[in-house]
């Protein structure tokens, strides 16, 4: 069976729908909607272990029902379209976001980023529970997951990464086995980029560890900070 991957109904019963990953409002204000990407997922030695080939405009969920994609998550892209363009424009800072805003931008980017991990020829790290949580009505994050954002230049391009590795500060106290595997299997990063605005969702499911942002610890393609 398979089920909306947000609410979990049955798709078959609520209706299938096709989101875009990179909505269509932001692809036609960026151009986008032509460019050609190719997700390639490389494993740890940087091989490829499989690619794909599209335009941007035919990178879709499917696995989204009509009334999570015509209800809270349209809503959500009504609410954060200004604020989006205006920040990958150029024309607003990151730094300068009240708290509701901030936390308005970061429900999008989890919503995006769950969105195209579902989607993604990738391994799938992100658990159940944390889709679930995004469509609860109240204005919640799943938990242990944090949202960073940078401004930078403004730019047409859009880009994504994924991935499960982290530098690890011990500060004189050593992790353990266990908690290294429950990192590598359950940690993950998804980080966008939209023209010149960066943003990384990330979940640590450590308990006694916290996020640190370490300056061009993680670049694009470019050299841009991310984090």
């Amino acid at each position: 069976m398979k089920t909306c991957i947000f609410c979990k109904t049955d798709l078959a019963i609520s209706g299938r729908a096709k989101e875009h990953i990179v909505p269509r409002w932001l692809q036609a204000a960026g151009g986008l909607s032509e460019q050609v990407i190719e997700p390639t997922h490389f494993d740890e030695v940087g091989g490829v272990k499989s690619s794909r080939r599209h335009v941007l405009n035919s990178f879709l969920s499917g696995n989204v029902c009509a009334k999570c994609n015509n209800g809270w998550m349209s809503q959500l892209e009504v609410e954060c379209k200004s604020l989006i363009l205006s920040l990958a424009h150029d024309k607003r800072r990151i730094l300068t976001l009240e708290d509701g805003v901030a936390l308005l931008l970061a429900r999008w980017a989890v919503k995006t980023a769950y969105s195209l991990h579902a989607s993604a020829n990738w391994r799938k790290v992100v658990p159940d529970e944390h889709y679930v949580v995004l469509d609860a009505d109240d204005f919640r994050l799943p938990p242990g997951i944090f949202v960073v954002g940078h401004t930078y230049k403004s730019s047409s391009i859009f880009s994504w990464t994924q991935s499960t590795t982290w530098p690890i500060n011990y500060r004189g106290v050593e992790i353990t086995d266990a908690e290294k595997a429950d990192l590598q299997n359950s940690g993950y990063k998804i980080s966008l980029r939209i023209g010149g605005l960066f943003l990384t969702v990330f979940h640590i499911p450590l308990k006694r560890a916290l996020p640190c942002l370490w300056k061009f610890r993680q670049t694009d393609e470019n050299g841009c900070e991310l984090l």
